[in-house]
């Protein structure tokens, strides 16, 4: 159906806290981080619940108390919160990050599967694999959930925002559906402005701050990809050593330099020119 040729997570594992990414996965766990530190190394982390078990977590649930079926994404937000998509329990979570504890769980969701936010954070967007995107209101108490477009036929990978809050990336990945990456108006979604060629088998949607480039990951060649935006035919290659693993989140420092890359099994730290890749945790 499109959503089973994506990679499951296997075994039990953690969610983490961090203080300088964000990012999602399984194996090795999720991890969301403020701003504070653009660089991750030696951060001790804190254990935010576990995956691999059978129940879904509840509200009010801390630490290894939260038990997640498949979280697949984590995103830092505003005011201390951190949210996870877990597609097998089909919702979305908020965690308070001051004191690790789970305050908010969203309806059924279909298969949440991966984030993006608009520049201030105001608005959390939620990339659902069976071709939707909500969003969430972050500036009102009961963070309620919309749709904000439909894409027959995509089952829907990833976003990213654009520094202006205006332009939306997606990328989008299925079996005999095709694969590809598009842009979108956010206030007229549904008409697609440009779609690029060459994407396939395409996660952990990503722009550059200054909103030139586009990364993202290959996921059976394991190789990270970028685009030139506005040139529908830019593809080219940025690193190709991060192992055979699905990329779930691109995280780049404040600078530039560097980027941090989620893969389901590790947290690898990969030079802006793709020519250096760091294993910082797990087993590639």
């Amino acid at each position: 159906d499109g959503i089973r040729d994506q990679p499951r997570s296997g075994g039990l594992g953690d969610v983490y806290k961090r203080q300088s990414m964000g990012c999602g996965g399984a194996n090795v766990g999720s991890c969301v981080v403020n701003v504070t530190n653009p660089d991750a190394e030696g951060i001790t982390t804190t254990l935010l619940g576990t995956f691999g078990q059978s129940g879904c977590p509840s509200v009010g649930d801390v630490g290894s108390a939260v038990k997640f079926q498949e979280p697949t994404a984590a995103i830092g937000l505003p005011n201390d919160l951190a949210a996870v998509a877990d597609p097998s329990c089909q919702k979305v979570y908020f965690f308070n990050l001051n004191d690790n504890s789970l305050i908010w769980a969203s309806a059924t969701l279909s298969y949440p599967w991966a984030f993006c936010k608009s520049p201030s954070g105001d608005v959390l967007y939620i990339v659902d694999n069976t071709n939707r995107i909500r969003k969430v209101d972050m500036t009102a108490d009961t963070y309620l959930v919309t749709d904000l477009a439909y894409y027959n036929n995509k089952y829907l990978s990833g976003c990213a925002v654009t520094s202006d809050g205006n332009t939306m990336i997606i990328g989008f990945d299925g079996t005999n559906l095709g694969n590809g990456i598009f842009e979108v108006a956010i206030n007229n979604p549904t008409v697609v402005l440009i779609e690029y060629t060459g994407p396939r088998d395409n996660h952990a949607v990503t722009i550059s701050a200054d909103d030139s480039t586009i990364f993202y990951n290959h996921e059976h060649w394991g190789e990270l990809r970028k685009i030139t935006r506005g040139d529908a035919n830019s593809m080219t290659s940025w690193a190709t050593t991060i192992g055979s693993k699905t990329a779930q989140s691109i995280l780049f420092s404040a600078d530039e330099t560097f980027a941090y890359v989620k893969t389901w099994r590790t947290i690898q730290k990969v030079s802006f020119n793709g020519n250096t890749v760091i294993n910082l945790i797990g087993d590639p």
